[in-house]
């Protein structure tokens, strides 16, 4: 019972438009709740009225203020999740045995009590890890609400060229954490697969041109996709690509076989969870599919890590140069069964 009552508190905070926690979230009129950033952005473009992404019911109003009430509920939610998250096993100080439960801003680490009392951290500045994670929120909704801001003086002077690409900052010992479910395999099944440029289509018109002229890449060239032999249906994995040759398009997650096998509907079946980047001249953009979501970060270089995790039912993507979180699926978002899969092109 206690199980079922988290999972719908948990459902309740989570944005219908990214499926990820809710940030900053505000109310509208139909009285459902979404993140002000993924809001925005939906509503970009579209003139009044315009509809709810869950419900469709139209509004006359744009902008709406932060519900403080709900904004309240998902940090102590937050909250919670990071200190059970910290608490487990594979968490704790391996020297002491205690729960990681300080953040040292020097070096944006976290200690136990007897690691914040040594010597080598004992003149640095320290703080509650809930604290650190709550101020690093803070800071980065300032930002939002600042390029927002400079979006909308933009569109009432002169037209510019607007960037809108967001940091993401660096989390101290991520890819450590998960180098303890590394998983070693080598993409076993390969195809030139012409039908793999209508993935590469339907992003790159989804980021370049949603509203306007189709730009697609000629279909006569051909895009290599691979994909391991191994089905992982429980437990957690580790892998990482390096793209490091990739200078075009390219495609790493995991999905399905019946995915595999759906040649005619890539894009619009379930199945593929996948972090995409397309080229358009000289410009790129990075997003996920399941649903097609478009991320505003600088485009990772180097190797991507993809963790997958079968009890969660979640997969992440970590930008492994910059020890940076890209994006992570909601739990229960991603069902077991389903492959490592590697795209790239064209050739």
């Amino acid at each position: 019972m206690e199980s079922d009552m988290s999972q719908a508190f948990q459902e309740e905070l989570t944005c219908f438009i990214c499926l990820n926690c809710l940030t900053d979230p505000v109310t509208i009129s139909c009285g459902h709740s979404f993140c002000q950033a993924c809001l925005h952005l939906s509503w970009e473009d579209i003139q009044l009225p315009v509809h709810c992404p869950m419900c469709r019911e139209p509004s006359e109003q744009k902008d709406f203020r932060s519900n403080t009430v709900l904004k309240k509920l998902v940090s102590i939610a937050r909250q919670a999740s990071l200190m059970k998250y910290l608490s487990s096993e594979e968490h704790k100080c391996v020297t002491h045995k205690e729960t990681k439960r300080i953040f040292c801003v020097e070096n944006r680490s976290y200690l136990c009590q007897l690691d914040s009392d040594s010597h080598e951290h004992r003149g640095h500045q320290h703080g509650p890890i809930e604290v650190a994670a709550e101020e690093q929120m803070e800071r980065l909704l300032q930002q939002m609400a600042c390029l927002r801001s400079e979006s909308m003086q933009q569109q009432l002077s002169m037209p510019q060229t607007l960037n809108l690409e967001l940091s993401s900052l660096p989390i101290s010992g991520l890819t450590e954490r998960y180098s303890h479910f590394l998983f070693k395999f080598v993409f076993k099944f390969t195809s030139i697969c012409p039908n793999n440029v209508k993935l590469f289509n339907v992003m790159r018109r989804c980021s370049f041109s949603p509203h306007g002229e189709d730009r697609s890449v000629d279909s006569a060239r051909s895009y290599l996709a691979s994909w391991g032999s191994d089905c992982f249906i429980e437990g957690k994995f580790y892998w990482e690509v390096d793209l490091n040759n990739s200078s075009l398009d390219w495609a790493v997650g995991a999905c399905k076989d019946s995915w595999i096998s759906n040649r005619n509907q890539l894009i619009e079946s379930e199945g593929a969870f996948l972090l995409v980047c397309v080229k358009e001249g000289d410009h790129y953009s990075l997003l996920t599919t399941c649903p097609v979501f478009q991320h505003y970060i600088g485009r990772p270089l180097g190797r991507i890590g993809v963790f997958l995790d079968c009890e969660e039912g979640s997969l992440s993507f970590l930008n492994v140069a910059k020890s940076s979180l890209i994006h992570k699926y909601a739990p229960g978002t991603v069902n077991p069964s389903v492959r490592p899969f590697f795209s790239t092109g064209p050739m």
